[in-house]
Order: C-alpha cells, then structure tokens, then sequence
C-alpha cells in the first residue's frame, strides 16, 4: 500500500471520525437544549398547579365564610335608611353593637328581606376575597376567619390532579411523582436521571414544601427531538456502515496485496534454481576457446546477470518487509565503500562518468555492510542510469552533526517532479515521463533503501531536486570520525 494511499484512507477515516464527532456533538446540544425547556416548563407546572389549588383553597374559605354570613348566631342584620341612602349594618348578635355597614343600591323599596340582605352581602364579600381583601363583618365572624385561614390547606389530592392536567396539556408524558416534604429538599430525596421543578414553599394538610419530579425525562426530550434524532441516528448509522465498508476494502486491498507478494517471491525462489544452472553453464562456456570470444555469449552473460540482480533486489525486499533482513551490526568503515561502490560503477558503467568525493580519511558507523553496500549501489546505480546520455556527473559528500552522520549524493539527472518527489520510495513506484519509463527497472530500489536504513538506525530523503539534478541525504549513527 503506497504513502498517497495511506494518506487518503487516513484523510477519509479522520473525516469519518470527524464527523461522527460533530453529529454527536450537535445531537447532545439539541438535547441539552431540550432540556432546559422541559426544566422551564416542569416549573411552569408547578407554579400553574400550586395557583389553580390556591384558587381551591380560597373557594373553600369563601364557601365557609358565605355559610358564616347566614348563621344568625354569628352575625345580625338592619336595613338603615341614611341621608346618605339606604344601607345594610351587620351587627353583633350577642353585645347588639353595630360593627359595619353597606350601601345598598336604589331606593329598596320595599325593604329587602333578611335573605336578600344576607345574599347581597355575600356577594359583595365574594368580590373583596377575589381581590385578597377579607371583611370582619362581625367579631365571631373575625374569629372564625382567622380560623378559616390558618386552618385550611392546599390540598394534596388536588395539586396530583392538577399537575396530571397541566403536564397532560402540554403533552408531557413519561411518568411523574410529586415529593411532599416537611423540611428542605436534600439531594437524595431525588433519584439520579430524574427531572425536578424548583421547590416550593406551600402549605398543603401535612407538608410545607413539595417539587414536581419528571421520573423518565430522557423519553420525553428524545420525543421532542423527533426529526432532529432520526436524521442524527441516520447520519451516524452511515458513518459507521462507512467505517465498516472502508475495513472491508481495506482487508480485502491486504489480503490481494498478500497474494500478489506471496506471487513474486514464489516466482522469484523458482528462477533461483535455473539461473543458477544457467551461470554454470555460461561460465563453462566462456572457459571454452571455441565459444569464449563469441557476442552471443556475451550477451547472454550480461542478461543473466541483470536477470540475478532483479532476483537479488526482490528477495532483499521481501526479507526487509517481513522483517527477516538479518542485520548483522557491526562498525563499517564507510569512506572505504564508498571509494568501492564508485569503483564498480565507473567501471561497469556504458556512459562516462565524472565522479567528485568529498570525503575524510576515515569514517566509522555502526551498520550492516552487506545492505548498506547495497543502498549505495541503488542510490549510485540510480544517478547514474538517470544521467545524461553523454555523461553523468555523482558527487558525494561526507559531514557529521554531532552523533549523526550525514551522506550526500549529487547526480545530474532530469529531476522529479514535486508531485512525485515523496512517492518515488513508494514500492514499485516509478516516476513516468510521458506516459513511459525510458529507463529500465523495478521501482523497488528507493523503497528497500529507506526501508533498511530505519531499520539500521538511518533514514534517507530527497533533499532537492531540479531539471539540473537532485540531491539525496542518508544519515546514519555515527561510532568516530577522523580527521583529513
């Protein structure tokens, strides 16, 4: 699986995260936001029920003080005719003292009766209450007021009933429960999850204080949420089927990614046997003077070995990759295998080759000889195949920071692209020019260098590269510099 790969399936999970994250996040604000309405309307509730029982409780007192108004034994009446017009006095029964006194409209002609005095009285009285002014019409009735006042409580069975209709009207369902309390509210009186309405302070037949509880208010706000739920619950369930398709793919990309390696490296272990057969038979060949100076020979040399060194590179990735590279550690002089590599490939080379070092007597690095020799071969090999055809020009420099050495290698080659200068360590990733790869190879070389060098420690990038050339960087830990 490629680099750009990776980044698109881990820009296309973080998105998936993401937005999971924000389709959570607004579901558990709307709910938030539910909530607190449901909290103001719960108080709402309250205030309307404990109001509508007051009412009661005042219609109570006013049907016992309109019953105290017609008991002669507590109050007695006179029709008086005034210079200011005709009135009604309410008098003490027992002392005969007048205690108050109505005007009583028209002309009463002819006088009322007792009950017309009696009824026009309570009506007036009725119209004080209504407006919380209470009459002492006489002293027994004073008393039995006051009576009547501090006696007479909200009731309970009423407020239930009047909270069953309030919360009915607005359509609140899942369940409520009234706590009557004589004392304050503490926390456990209420049971985690529920929804409780502020307290409030009233008189009912045995308590002063009471809240109204919600028991199960998550059903009601889900309820409410309604539309905004479903598509929240729609969007996530996409996500995660998202997720689950992407793990799909993803395991299936895995397992034909495996085939294809079990492939290559099965193929590559059954060309060992008869390239091995077919050097044999070439080198006895070319011990042979009647075939040794042949062209055809030499040709069939050159591709055998190409033919081995394809092999080689395959299996050197095929180790790296499972881990199974068998490092051998040990401290590598390295300005002598570099002197050794330059060598070869000046050599071997079928273009000149203008090579420039920069390098000090001695350099010791704690490495492995055997793949650090071949990631210099790659890089090397590399500059010199993507070369100009009427020479290639390889410099190589040598410079230690602290701990840390650090190799640079020149070429003069055509340069990579910017879009592909961080897929070119891609397995089997080859920078195309037209549509076409002009120069031979397998796309593996960079990708086994990068891969190695990790794993020895080092690493390896492409420090720049232009139309004039590109310029690759390998560090690796250092054991001891010497000084030119």
């Amino acid at each position: 699986m490629t680099n750009q790969v990776k980044g698109v399936i881990a820009l296309i999970i973080c998105s998936l995260m993401g937005m999971f994250y924000l389709q959570s996040y607004y579901a558990w604000q709307v709910y938030q936001q539910h909530s607190l309405a449901l909290q103001g309307e719960i108080d709402e509730v309250l205030l309307a029920a404990v109001s509508k029982a007051q009412e009661e409780k005042n219609l109570r007192i006013k049907e016992r003080v309109d019953e105290s108004l017609r008991n002669p034994e507590l109050v007695s009446y006179a029709f008086l005719r005034t210079a200011e017009g005709p009135k009604i006095a309410t008098i003490d029964p027992i002392t005969g003292e007048t205690y108050s006194s109505l005007t009583y409209p028209g002309e009463a002609e002819p006088e009322p009766s007792l009950k017309e005095m009696q009824e026009y009285l309570i009506k007036r009285n009725d119209a004080f209450m209504a407006k919380g002014t209470y009459m002492y019409w006489s002293p027994l009735i004073a008393e039995r007021l006051e009576d009547y006042m501090k006696n007479t409580r909200l009731s309970a069975a009423f407020l239930n009933q009047q909270f069953e209709k309030e919360l009915k009207s607005r359509n609140i369902e899942g369940g409520f429960r009234v706590l009557f309390t004589s004392e304050e509210f503490e926390d456990e009186d209420f049971a985690q999850g529920e929804l409780r309405s502020l307290a409030w302070n009233v008189h009912t037949e045995e308590y002063d204080h009471l809240a109204l509880v919600i028991s199960n208010p998550a059903f009601e706000i889900l309820k409410r949420m309604g539309l905004i739920l479903g598509s929240t619950v729609l969007v996530l369930m996409l996500i995660v089927l998202s997720f689950g398709a992407l793990g799909i793919i993803l395991h299936r990309q895995k397992k034909l990614s495996a085939l294809k390696d079990d492939f290559i490296d099965n193929v590559t272990h059954e060309l060992l046997t008869p390239l091995a057969t077919l050097k044999l038979a070439l080198e006895t060949l070319n011990r042979d003077p009647d075939f040794s100076q042949s062209p055809y020979l030499e040709i069939s040399n050159q591709q055998t070995h190409r033919m081995a060194e394809v092999v080689d590179h395959i299996l050197q990735v095929s180790f790296v990759e499972e881990g199974k590279a068998g490092l051998r550690m040990e401290s590598v002089e390295l300005v002598g295998l570099i002197q050794e590599v330059a060598n070869y490939h000046r050599t071997m080379a079928q273009k000149p080759i203008a090579l420039s070092l920069e390098l000090p007597s001695e350099i010791l690095v704690w490495s492995d000889h055997h793949h650090l020799n071949n990631v210099l071969h790659n890089i090397s090999g590399n500059a010199v195949k993507y070369g100009p055809a009427k020479g290639a020009e390889i410099g190589i420099n040598l410079k230690t920071e602290g701990d840390i050495l650090l190799l640079q290698i020149w070429d003069n080659g055509r340069g990579i692209p910017a879009e592909e200068q961080e897929a070119i360590f891609d397995k089997f990733h080859r920078v195309q020019r037209g549509g076409i790869h002009d120069v031979k190879g397998l796309g593996i070389g960079l990708y086994y260098s990068r891969s190695i060098l990790r794993q020895l420690g080092g690493d390896i990038r492409l420090a720049q590269s232009s139309a004039a050339g590109s310029c690759f960087e390998i560090t690796l830990p250092l054991i001891h510099t010497a000084v030119i």
